[in-house]
């Protein structure tokens, strides 16, 4: 059985809101990058990403680090969590959606280790959708 991510727009933490972010990022050919984008909500959830201009055959890991003081982990900016583990990218765009929300606050960082396998010079777009609570 599928659901949707929120069937409403309260949650026990209070009401929800969409925020959808993009960003762009250069990468060279034939290298890694690793991209760190800061949780810009004091609490929120994050239930989808697109990459816009990839090729097949590149790839991306997605975590979630821990803040600059390493509140959770004891370690700045140690990892706390991976949703996607080298994910194969398709040509031109990818998306994921989650039937469930990762719940992230401030101080934690997105980390996307992306991988550029084609050798190629290239321009990515990343999109999130973000959904605040207030």
């Amino acid at each position: 059985m599928s659901r949707p991510v929120f069937a409403s727009k309260y949650v026990a933490d209070g009401k929800l809101s969409r925020r959808k972010h993009g960003y762009k990022y250069n990468v060279s050919a034939n290298t890694m990058i690793e991209i760190e984008i800061p949780v810009p909500y004091t609490k929120c959830k994050l239930d989808s990403v697109e990459i816009i201009g990839c090729d097949k055959g590149d790839c991306a890991s997605f975590k979630v680090l821990d803040d600059d003081l390493g509140t959770l982990s004891g370690t700045p900016k140690a990892s706390i969590n991976q949703y996607g583990f080298n994910v194969n990218l398709s040509q031109d765009f990818y998306k994921d959606h989650s039937e469930y929300a990762a719940d992230l606050f401030a101080g934690l960082y997105l980390k996307i280790e992306y991988q550029e396998s084609n050798g190629i010079d290239k321009e990515i777009y990343i999109n999130m959708d973000f959904h605040e609570v207030l």
